[in-house]
C-alpha cells in the first residue's frame, strides 16, 4: 500500500518507503534504494527526507561519507522548522565535521531543537552545561535539561541525573555529615547522596529488612553494609508504594529515589517520601 501511495508522487509516502528500505522493515537494507526514495521526497522540499539524506552523507550510508552534503541537507531542513535537523546541525558543529568545531553554535542549534521538546537536543544541553562546553558550567542548569529530556524518555539523560547527584555530593553541595557519609560508605554497597535546592535523594543497597514505622505504620526499608556492622540506611516510604515493598525480599539489591525530606549522621541516614521507579 506504501508502494502504490509512493507511485503517484505523495511525498509522505515516498518517506516512509524510504524508511522501511533504511531500516529494513520487512525487506532487506537498501540504503541506495532508500536515498532514491528520499531524493524524490526531498524535491518535493519534504524536511524528513532532507534529515534522512543528512544522516546518510554523514554515516556514509550506500555512499562515501560527505559531511559537507549531510550539513547542506540538514540546513534545509532546518529552513522548514524540523526540530530533528536542528539537532544533528548542532551536533555536527560540536564535532567539527564538515565545519569548524564551535560549541557556542553547537548550543545555539540544540537550543533551537530543545524549544521544540526534541530530546536528544536537551540531553544535549544539560552535557554542556555539566562540562562546560561552549557555556560555563552551570550544575543547576545541567539537571533542568537532564530532567527535561528525561521526561522525554531519554535514557542517557536519565543516567546523566544520577551522575550530577554524585557530582554534587562529592563536591560539597550537601552538609559535611552527608558527604562523610558518602565518602565512607560509597564503595560499600550502599549509596546515598542529595543534591542541593530540592533534587531526590537516591538510595542503592542490599535490603536488610523491611518493617513499618512506629508513626502511622508508614513501611521502611533498611539497607545494610556487609562490610561495616555500623553504617545503615533506613527509607521511610510513601503508603502508595507498599505493594512495591511487600514484593522485594531479603538480600534483594535495589534502587529507590526519596523526594522527603532527610536527617543525616555520619553512621545512618533516615529519609523519607520514597518511591521504587
Amino acid at each position: 500500500w506504501v508502494e502504490k501511495a509512493a507511485a503517484q508522487n505523495d511525498s509522505d509516502s515516498l518517506v516512509l518507503l524510504g524508511g522501511i528500505y533504511y531500516d529494513s522493515i520487512g525487506v532487506p537494507q537498501d540504503y541506495i534504494k532508500a536515498r532514491s526514495l528520499f531524493e524524490e521526497a526531498a524535491a518535493q522540499n519534504n524536511p524528513i527526507a532532507q534529515l534522512f539524506l543528512g544522516l546518510i552523507y554523514e554515516n556514509g550510508f550506500g555512499v562515501k561519507k560527505d559531511y559537507v552534503k549531510a550539513r547542506e541537507w540538514y540546513e534545509k531542513s532546518v529552513a522548514q522548522g524540523y526540530p530533528g535537523a536542528f539537532y544533528h546541525l548542532g551536533e555536527l558543529y560540536e564535532r567539527g565535521k564538515g565545519v569548524k568545531q564551535d560549541y557556542v553554535k553547537a548550543h545555539e542549534w540544540m537550543e533551537k531543537a530543545a524549544a521544540q521538546n526534541e530530546p536528544g537536543s536537551q540531553y544535549a544541553l544539560g552535557f554542556y552545561y555539566h562540562h562546560g562546553m561552549g557555556v560555563t558550567q552551570d550544575y543547576a542548569q545541567a539537571r533542568e535539561w537532564y530532567e527535561k529530556a528525561a521526561k522525554l524518555g531519554e535514557k542517557n539523560a536519565i543516567e546523566a541525573l544520577d551522575d550530577l547527584i554524585f557530582i554534587a555530593l562529592s563536591e560539597g553541595a550537601v552538609n559535611v555529615k552527608a558527604s562523610q557519609l558518602y565518602k565512607n560508605y560509597s564503595e560499600n554497597e550502599v549509596r546515598a547522596s542529595l543534591m542541593y535546592d530540592g533534587f531526590p535523594l537516591v538510595l542503592e543497597g542490599k535490603i536488610d529488612s523491611i518493617g513499618f514505622s512506629p508513626i502511622a505504620s508508614r513501611p521502611v526499608l533498611r539497607f545494610s553494609v556487609p562490610s561495616n556492622a555500623y553504617a545503615s540506611v533506613q527509607a521511610v516510604f510513601r503508603k502508595e508504594d507498599v505493594e512495591d515493598l511487600a514484593e522485594m525480599s531479603k538480600g534483594e539489591i535495589v534502587k529507590v529515589v526519596c523526594r522527603g525530606g532527610a536527617s543525616f549522621s555520619v553512621m545512618s541516614v533516615v529519609v523519607s517520601g520514597c518511591e521504587v521507579p
